[in-house]
């Protein structure tokens, strides 16, 4: 297993090339696997740990989302985002360049956890109440139904209906 020293969540290489850098997407889709492959186990324990793990990321670095709804930061810096590329041993932010420009990351985050709880699997506190409802209003201020992200394969800036599409299905799963 390639999981992160100090967290649930697991490194974005393998063996020798694992680090301690994970991407939230990576994270979600494993969380789901486990949870999907078995709901009632230690399936669903594992998909809870990651899930819990990668909303304390972003709970401690909420300013990036505040930032961007208060008008404080350039939407179109990718760096100025939320970064879906941390430090998963430390939970900092890393320096290096990336384009976090990535909304679809944040769709699957935010599905997932609504899921959890809607299963009856993940209770809803405060804190993660509080993130969930900031992450939509950021999304909605980014006007991800137009923002040109650079998505799940990580490319050229483009509207994708796969950034959309996992937004939305984050959104109608927080309604629930």
């Amino acid at each position: 297993e390639n999981v992160v020293k100090g967290s649930n969540l697991y490194a974005s290489g393998v063996g020798q090339q694992a680090t301690s850098t994970v991407w939230v997407r990576d994270n979600i889709f494993l969380a789901f696997s486990f949870y999907i492959t078995d709901k009632d186990g230690s399936g669903t324990k594992t998909a809870v740990a990651i899930v819990n793990d990668v909303a304390t990321y972003f709970l401690r670095h909420a300013a990036r989302f505040d930032d961007v709804i208060g008008g404080g930061a350039d939407m179109k810096n990718p760096m100025h985002r939320p970064h879906v590329r941390f430090n998963g041993s430390t939970m900092d932010e890393l320096d290096e360049y990336w384009n976090h420009k990535q909304n679809d990351a944040l769709g699957y985050f935010l599905w997932l956890r609504c899921r959890l709880c809607a299963d009856g699997k993940m209770r809803m506190s405060g804190d993660h109440l509080r993130l969930l409802g900031l992450m939509l209003e950021y999304l909605v201020k980014i006007e991800f139904w137009c923002d040109e992200d650079s998505g799940h394969w990580e490319e050229t800036p483009k509207v994708s209906a796969s950034s959309i599409g996992a937004v939305v299905a984050g959104a109608k799963e927080f309604k629930k």
